[in-house]
């Protein structure tokens, strides 16, 4: 078929029968060329790992491969290197990211591949691109029509949100929605959405009805779930880790901590501030969500003061649990957090215990982010360049790679994305993994760490409904 989604859960596997139609499409003379579009970081490993991985010899040395390196876009090599994989006589075999794609020589060489060549495009990760308003998603969505094939790769389609969906069955067919009648993006919310009363005043509801649209502006759940899952499944396949493969299982814990008297004040102070102006009626979603964001800093051990310093409170119970915790780790292990200060924090904690530990957020390039998990995942840890834990940004680090050598996870601060803490989650706990592997959230009781906890729950549960899936325990 010429689109259709993999939404096969991480760590399934779903890259190999990808890189066999990929294959198969260029041996039948259907395609000649590939493109990939992955998260940065991720569209690297395609080039290192998956094609060589999956690809006969004969097959591979047929092939040109190119990683376009958006930091490196304007130098003469990489640009020879372009010029010698779009023109030559090999097949060309591109994988760029997300980001790449927003640049002018990242667009110029996926115009190249799409426009002049019978191209198979695969979308990897492919719920990144959710807001349909988004430039990249529309950048995205553009380049797909052009594409002899589409596939998209996701274990997560639609666990941020039922609405999601949208935008990931428009890449694999741009009209999908329209035999539903649903060929707008508000008709498709208006028809899985449920609203209550809007908050639009009345004059505005009124130039709404002149101008055609609906009023969506307090969304109160989702309805039609059932719909929903019909139309997906004729265009895509939902396979589960517990249904193909035979991996140990997951473990919680939770390790709690008070806060000090100092990190007790100041959160204090927050809480009354933002109940004040929830009463006054003129608080904004951006503004809550704002607080909440400082709530959680305080329980991390730092807060962003108004006049821009940074607030590191002495003692942290929050860096002294990290301390508790790493001392009994015998293994390989990986730290999340939510915050760079964290991030700091956690490295800290890591040289005070003897730790050699790899630094892996948005600070460092591709390179660098290479670097840390081939000396984590490859290395064994008697090298003397092994790392013995990846203290990382969760979003940074939530997607495509391959980190099975870990059997702890410790998340130290949670963001409210779903999406990202599933991802993460799923880095070690994949093919390859021969132990049980024991996620630790370290939390404060009464701050914003529990209500992370529950929205995660609450997303399951509505993904859950939309995919098919059987219900399952989480956290």
């Amino acid at each position: 078929m010429p689109g259709w989604a993999r939404f096969w859960e991480q760590g399934t596997g779903k890259t190999m029968p990808t890189v066999q139609e990929q294959m198969e499409w260029v041996l039948r003379g259907d395609a000649d060329a590939v493109l990939v579009f992955a998260p940065n970081g991720v569209h690297s490993n395609w080039i290192h790992q998956e094609w060589p991985t999956w690809m006969p010899s004969d097959f591979f040395s047929n092939c040109a491969f190119l990683e376009f390196q958006t930091e490196r876009a304007d130098t003469q090599w990489h640009q020879r290197r372009v010029t010698d994989v779009l023109r030559g006589t090999r097949i060309p075999f591109v994988a760029m990211s997300y980001d790449a794609l927003m640049t002018k020589r990242g667009l110029e060489v996926a115009q190249h591949l799409l426009k002049r060549r019978k191209c198979f495009l695969t979308g990897d990760e492919l719920h990144r691109i959710k807001d349909p308003s988004a430039k990249r998603t529309k950048r995205v969505l553009a380049a797909s029509k052009w594409a002899v094939a589409r596939r998209a790769l996701t274990g997560t389609p639609v666990l941020e949100s039922p609405f999601n969906a949208y935008t990931l069955m428009k890449f694999i067919d741009a009209a999908y929605w329209h035999p539903y009648r649903l060929t707008t993006y508000t008709t498709f919310r208006a028809m899985f959405g449920l609203f209550g009363k809007g908050w639009a005043s009345p004059e505005q509801k009124r130039a709404m009805a002149a101008r055609g649209q609906m009023d969506l502006s307090n969304q109160v759940g989702y309805q039609n779930l059932d719909l929903l899952q019909d139309a997906l499944s004729s265009h895509s396949s939902r396979y589960l880790k517990a249904d193909v493969l035979d991996l140990p299982p997951k473990t919680y814990r939770f390790r709690t901590h008070e806060l000090s008297r100092q990190q007790e004040a100041v959160y204090e102070q927050l809480r009354e501030n933002l109940i004040a102006e929830l009463d006054g009626g003129s608080v904004t979603t951006k503004m809550v969500l704002t607080e909440l964001l400082r709530l959680q800093q305080v329980a991390s051990g730092h807060v962003k003061l108004d006049d821009g310093r940074m607030l590191f409170f002495d003692p942290n119970p929050r860096r002294k649990l990290l301390a508790e915790v790493v001392e009994d780790i015998p293994h390989r292990h990986i730290i999340f957090n939510r915050f760079t200060e964290d991030v700091n924090i956690g490295m800290e904690v890591c040289k005070a215990r003897g730790l050699r530990a790899g630094r892996y957020d948005g600070r460092d390039d591709t390179q660098a982010r290479n670097d840390v998990v081939e000396r984590f995942q490859h290395l064994p840890r008697e090298h003397p360049r092994a790392l013995d834990v990846i203290v990382a940004n969760t979003q940074a680090l939530s997607e495509g790679r391959t980190l099975t050598q870990a059997q702890t996870v410790i998340y130290y601060s949670n963001g409210w994305s779903a999406l990202q803490r599933q991802q993460s989650e799923d880095r070690p706990h994949r093919i390859g993994q021969d132990h049980n592997v024991l996620y630790i959230d370290l939390m404060c009781p009464g701050t914003p760490d529990e209500k992370i906890v529950k929205a995660y729950r609450k997303k399951q549960s509505i993904s859950e409904k939309v995919l098919g899936d059987n219900p399952r325990d989480w956290i």
